[in-house]
This record gives C-alpha cells, structure tokens and sequence, in this order.
C-alpha cells in the first residue's frame, strides 16, 4: 500500500515538475522563503526541496527502468540475455560481435 502511494506521488511530481508550473512553484517558494526568514530560510528549503525531489525522481526512473528491462525480455524469448548487465564487459562484447 505505501509503496503504490509513492509511485502515485512520484508519477505525479514527475509530471507536475516537469512542466512550467512546477519550475515557477519552486522559484516562489524561495523567493517566499528569502522574503521571510532570509538566506537562511531559502537556504533549508532548497536543500529539502532538492532531496525530495531527487528522491521522487529516482523512483520513478527505476521504475521505468524495470519496466524497458520487462519488453525487452519479451522480445528476446530464448536468448541467453538474462542478468547481462552483471556480465563483464568483454563478455557483453563477444556477445555482441557475433
């Protein structure tokens, strides 16, 4: 349950954060922040703003990740590819070449 609630609000930010909207909510929050409290209050907040949103946004892009990783198993029934990003890289090479 707490997990689909977090990949609820990370597509959200995601989305909402991406857009114009998003970048101006974050620009008034700190200028609302230096208003008030000074550098230091703007400060704090960059700090948490930028956590939390690095934090949403690592969500959601592993789960993209997983979810390419997902279609490209299903399109290669029978090839010996699974786990190929553990392999060594002169592994993934002499794959590759032929």
């Amino acid at each position: 349950m707490m997990q689909r609630a977090f990949d609820r609000l990370s597509e959200t930010s995601e989305r909402f954060l991406a857009s114009w909207w998003g970048f101006c909510s974050i620009v008034a929050g700190i200028v609302a922040c230096f208003s008030l409290w000074g550098w230091d209050g703007a400060d704090r907040y960059i700090y948490v703003i930028g956590f939390l949103i690095v934090a949403l946004l690592i969500g959601a892009g592993r789960r993209d990740a997983k979810a390419v990783h997902a279609k490209l198993d299903a399109m290669t029934p029978g090839h010996d590819l699974d786990r190929l990003e553990e392999r060594a890289e002169r592994e993934i090479e002499e794959m590759r070449d032929g």
